[in-house]
């Protein structure tokens, strides 16, 4: 006897198993040796008294009375299991079985086997009885094929899919577990549908489910999807859109329920309204072009930019914004504007423009490339705003400027000159009040020239950035003061260099207030660390000499003054300007001594630049 429960013959891979159990007798052998003489089946032969073997390894049982009566209940808990593979039994009646016998056995037998052959029988109707219920295993196996695919198809879907028999859940995909918040399928089956739809909306979905309309009419659109609220196991409520198609599932007709999740377009939906609502809603002129066409036409403009210009929609869409341009425009402007757009950067540029009625106005314009998820420009993003009243108040402003310090400067040219005089008087008393009128001449200068520096730092036009080595400004103003201060004590800790990127009048404000700090009644005592930190430069200056008033640092600080509350001069005000627009911070601490601390972007140095 084998080692193995069954015996296979000998066969070809493709073969089809048929399975021989039988006792060992005379019509085993005769089978066995028929069998093997047709093509496309191997066959596989059951030792006597052991149990079938798993239906996974053949496809048709031929099997005898004794092998029926010893395996009944095998058979009978195989065919309740619902095995999606049809594996069909064939019943082999020996010669000389009475035919009431052999009626009362199938009829005791109905579903354990799919038919009798009776012995003797000829092998032409034999081998065609065998050939049906392989045709039907066959048909089986397709099916079930097709059926494990589409479940994996169904599966992968990113798209939830239930299958509804009679208001229930039969079947559900990985996407409706996670849409509707539970662990695993089997938490839906059986689950009434009823349950995961809203009141308002159970209508819908019940129309999807019978083909009829929302309130049971045949003759609505229950066709395409409807949008529905549904609600997950917590009873979160979800908004979905839901379509159905009547299928055959597990052999009796069924719906099948495709839902959307709108959760995510819904979002979006909201975050453009909110956005299309701002754009429209801003007070600065908002437009959009299209990069992709020739001459970059305007396809959007919002309701400031009409205000602004006095252009209507319908007149500029399909055009390039350049019909705001005019006689005054500026050429140079209108140059960084077509470079910008060429080599598709932002930028910020002041133009003269015209309205529509011709009259000029100033338009600050910042222009801004968008790019879609394949860094292609698609649109350029324009935002203008009128600075007419600005630019205004800044040539007036510069106007007086120049005419007070003109007037200024021919003023103190007459006081000096008298004061020169006076120093030739023999009366000691008339040349020293000489001498103090000249030294504050000088001064009223001096105070002038600062107040042209401090206005070149807060102006749009003098905020250019440039390198320092803040260790060589730090040395080359500390040395200078001791040299005019023999009495100050100066400390500098700093490395060799510490490169900036920071304002071009940032070491004349850093000179005016180491300078400030003798200014008092006590002798001047300043620490100065310069250090580096991740991409940043720090300079700590600490005044220890208490020479500089705390309110003026306070002042500086919050960047706020009042007729009460205002610095003595402008350097604490210089200093502050040249590090923010530096791209700095600049914070005030008082713990035992005041202390400015300064922190300044770093600048790339050559080795930095150099490559590889």
């Amino acid at each position: 006897m084998s080692e193995s429960p069954f015996v296979d013959t000998g066969s070809q891979p493709s073969d089809e198993q048929i399975l021989l159990a039988m006792e060992a007798n005379r019509d085993r052998k005769l089978l066995r040796e028929w069998l093997a003489t047709l093509p496309r089946y191997s066959v596989l032969v059951s030792d006597p008294g052991t149990p079938l073997p798993d239906e996974e390894a053949y496809g048709l049982c031929l099997l005898d009375r004794a092998t029926l009566g010893r395996c009944r209940s095998d058979l009978q808990q195989r065919r309740e299991n619902d095995n999606p593979l049809f594996v069909p039994y064939l019943l082999v009646v020996p010669e000389g079985v009475a035919d009431g016998a052999v009626a009362e056995l199938v009829d005791g037998d109905r579903r354990l086997v799919n038919d009798v052959v009776p012995l003797p029988v000829e092998q032409a109707v034999l081998h065609r009885r065998i050939e049906n219920l392989l045709d039907a295993r066959r048909a089986s196996v397709r099916l079930s094929e097709r059926e494990r695919q589409y479940e994996q198809l169904v599966d992968l879907t990113p798209e939830a899919m239930l299958v509804v028999r009679d208001g229930e859940i039969m079947y559900s995909n990985t996407a409706a577990v996670d849409l509707f918040g539970v662990e695993e399928a089997a938490d839906l089956r059986g689950t009434a549908v009823r349950d995961l739809v809203s009141d308002d909306d159970w209508s819908l979905v019940e129309g999807v489910l019978t083909g009829e309309g929302p309130d049971g009419d045949p003759d609505s659109d229950s066709e395409g999807f409807q949008e529905v609220e549904m609600q997950t196991a917590s009873g979160t409520a979800v908004p979905t859109e839901v379509a159905g198609v009547s299928i055959t599932f597990d052999e009796s007709s069924a719906v099948q329920l495709l839902v959307r999740d709108l959760t995510g377009e819904y979002e979006r939906k909201q975050r453009l309204d909110l956005f299309g609502r701002a754009i429209q809603a801003a007070s600065q002129g908002i437009t959009i072009a299209d990069a992709r066409q020739d001459d970059e036409p305007l396809i959007y403009i919002n309701d400031s930019f009409e205000r602004i210009t006095g252009y209507s929609v319908a007149e500029v869409i399909g055009k390039n914004c350049r019909f705001l341009q005019g006689e005054q425009t500026d050429e140079a402007a209108v140059a960084r504007l077509r470079e910008a757009i060429d080599t598709e950067t932002p930028a910020t540029v002041e133009i003269l423009n015209y309205r529509k009625d011709g009259t000029p106005f100033w338009n600050q314009v910042d222009l801004v490339p968008v790019k879609n998820d394949d860094g292609e420009t698609t649109h350029f993003l324009g935002l203008q705003r009128d600075i007419t009243p600005r630019k205004s108040r800044e040539e007036r402003l510069q106007v007086m400027s120049r005419v007070l310090r003109h007037n200024l400067r021919n003023r103190m040219n007459v006081i000096t000159g008298h004061a020169e005089l006076l120093l030739e008087s023999d009366d000691d008393e008339t040349a020293a009040a000489a001498e103090r009128i000249l030294r504050s001449a000088d001064d009223l200068l001096e105070i002038s020239e600062r107040i042209q520096e401090f206005n070149s730092v807060i102006s749009p036009d003098g905020t250019s950035v440039e390198s320092h080595d803040l260790v060589e400004v730090f040395e080359r103003v500390t040395e200078a003061f001791r040299s005019t201060h023999p009495r100050a004590s100066v400390t500098l800790n700093a490395p060799k260099t510490a490169m900036v990127a920071g304002h071009r009048l940032l070491p004349v404000a850093i000179e005016e207030f180491v300078e400030l700090t003798a200014r008092g009644d006590e002798t001047p005592d300043l620490e100065i660390t310069v250090r580096s930190d991740d991409g940043w430069v720090v300079a700590e200056l600490v005044d220890r000499g208490e020479t500089v008033s705390p309110l003026d640092l306070s002042i500086m600080e919050k960047a706020t003054e009042t007729a009460t509350e205002h610095p003595q001069g402008v350097e604490l005000w210089l200093i502050r300007w040249a590090v923010i627009y530096s791209g700095g911070e600049l914070t005030v601490t008082r713990e035992d001594v005041p202390q400015l601390r300064i922190r300044l972007p770093a600048a790339a140095t050559d080795d930095d630049r150099e490559t590889v």
